[in-house]
């Protein structure tokens, strides 16, 4: 994905885009995994150190894809970014998070109807359809006004 983001925008099939993705899956999932135990450590400790690192980490994602930084570079690249403004993204945060609630509320009438499970899969995966691309994109454009804020490159 780095190596296509540097060359802009081009028409590539699935099969080439999984093919320039494919270096990245693994240093990607091991990256998120190394985060992952570190907030369920301080989610097991005191609850309050998972959820801080949890919002300091919250940019890996991007950091990995981006910037093609890895493991613990990116763990702490994504806390440098947040520094300083860590409750306007965990207030960020939290606001996704109450909204996936609320589409949840809206949705779990029909799980409740008569043959209400099989609606409630499809509208459900509707509402995800849609909602998904748009909480990526309010991430990412969180990512971009920090590093626009500290003034990094991407």
């Amino acid at each position: 994905m780095l190596a296509m983001v540097n060359k802009g925008p081009k028409n590539i099939t699935i099969k080439e885009a999984l093919k320039e993705a494919r270096p990245f899956v693994w240093k990607y999932l091991w990256t998120e995994v190394l985060g992952g135990i570190i907030i369920l450590g301080g989610l097991i400790l005191l609850v309050v150190p998972g959820i801080i690192w949890a919002v300091s980490f919250s940019m890996t994602c991007w950091i990995v894809l981006l910037e093609g930084k890895t493991n613990w570079t990116a763990l702490k690249a994504s806390k440098e970014l947040v520094k300083g403004y860590w409750w306007p993204v965990f207030g960020r945060g939290l606001l996704i998070l109450c909204l996936s609630i609320l589409l949840s509320i809206i949705t779990s009438p029909f799980d409740r109807s008569a043959g209400g499970q099989s609606k409630y899969n499809i509208v459900r995966s509707i509402v995800d359809i849609v909602a998904t691309p748009f909480t990526v994109a309010y991430l990412y454009n969180m990512y971009k006004s920090l590093r626009n804020i500290k003034k990094q490159p991407a």
